[in-house]
């Protein structure tokens, strides 16, 4: 279970505003304002909030004869 502090709540009423409503409908909580990212954790000391979120790349193989060094 990850506690919620303020200004984070699990409903309208109960958060600052939308951008700090978690969602708990299913079995793990979401941030509903950022596309239901996943929230890992929450701390109010180091002003952090820590989600789940996928992160895409995209690699370009750089030969030699290609390097601009």
């Amino acid at each position: 279970m990850i506690p919620f502090p303020y200004p984070f709540g699990i409903r309208a009423n109960c958060s600052v505003n939308k951008w700090y409503v978690i969602d708990c409908n299913s079995s793990k909580p979401y941030l509903s304002a950022l596309d239901n990212m996943e929230v890992l954790s929450v701390s109010l000391e180091e002003q952090t909030i820590t989600v789940n979120a996928s992160v895409i790349s995209r690699f370009q193989s750089i030969t030699s004869k290609h390097r601009p060094w």
